[in-house]
């Protein structure tokens, strides 16, 4: 199992971050998603994260994390967000709950 890592902010807290990348499988699921984490908190709120070296991420880019949504939202589990960061200067919506960011947005 991947590690725990707990993770705290002044404006929220997780209980634990899961690392998962597309050589790691899911503890949630059988097959392989390409996301590079997995934040859940203690009340079962997810955000899934992937990092591109891309300046402008393409929706095709979220499709590990859209599959991830459909599969907790079927479950009733709260999918809050995907965010891709990506090397570009715009903010780009990639379909519902799933977005590109700026990674210099982590600074600003």
């Amino acid at each position: 199992m991947p590690p725990l890592i707990p993770f705290q902010s002044p404006t929220c807290q997780a209980t634990h971050m899961v690392e998962h990348n597309h050589q790691t499988p899911s503890p949630r699921m059988r097959d392989r998603l390409e996301i590079d984490a997995i934040l859940e908190a203690g009340d079962g709120l997810v955000v899934a994260i992937k990092v591109k070296a891309s300046t402008v991420p393409r929706a095709g880019d979220a499709q590990p994390m859209a599959t991830l949504r459909r599969r907790l939202d079927r479950v009733g589990q709260d999918f809050v967000a995907g965010v891709i960061f990506h090397t570009g200067d715009r903010r780009v919506s990639l379909g519902d709950r799933l977005v590109g960011l700026p990674i210099a947005d982590l600074w600003t």
